[in-house]
């Protein structure tokens, strides 16, 4: 079935980021030896997630960010010219993201964060144990990327795409 959604009202007027609630659980954390592109730090062992937790169901967008940015008087960041309002924000450093969440807080009156390493990768993988939740390749309906050229030479980037244009995990 659908995971539901759920938006906490904001104090300034408005509505928080679109929300899920991921359940609790236990996953292999990491990759196998043998999985492509793998990273010597990937070693894969247990996490036992043992309650749930609300997660972004998308990247947080220009559009929700500019409302922390106008109740603050913090400054916009930047789009490169790839478009802003359902597109992920971009440009924004871990101190930003942490004052957002905070600011999130304080409005809602609930405690947001941003997600562990291990509750990401475990609301990413939705149950999957591939390199991806849609399996072990990737292609252009999944996700935008810029792939490499056998020379190991790359395309310029190609922009970020409005949240929700491709499937969804489970």
């Amino acid at each position: 079935g659908r995971v539901p959604v759920f938006r906490d009202p904001l104090d300034g007027g408005g509505q928080g980021p679109a929300m899920v609630v991921v359940p609790p659980g236990e996953f292999l954390m990491g990759s196998p030896e043998d999985e492509p592109g793998r990273a010597a730090n990937e070693r894969r062992h247990r996490v036992l997630i043992k309650h749930p937790f609300g997660l972004g169901q998308y990247p947080v967008t220009f559009a929700d960010y500019f409302s922390f940015c106008e109740a603050s008087g913090r400054h916009w960041p930047d789009d490169e010219g790839w478009g802003r309002d359902r597109r992920p924000v971009i440009n924004v450093d871990w101190l930003d993201a942490v004052a957002y969440c905070e600011w999130l807080s304080m409005q809602t009156g609930f405690r947001y964060r941003l997600p562990t390493e291990a509750e990401w990768e475990y609301a990413a993988r939705a149950g999957a144990v591939t390199a991806f939740h849609f399996g072990t390749g990737i292609d252009h309906r999944q996700a935008r990327f810029i792939e490499v050229d056998a020379d190991d030479s790359r395309a310029e980037p190609v922009g970020t795409v409005a949240v929700g244009e491709f499937p969804a995990n489970a």
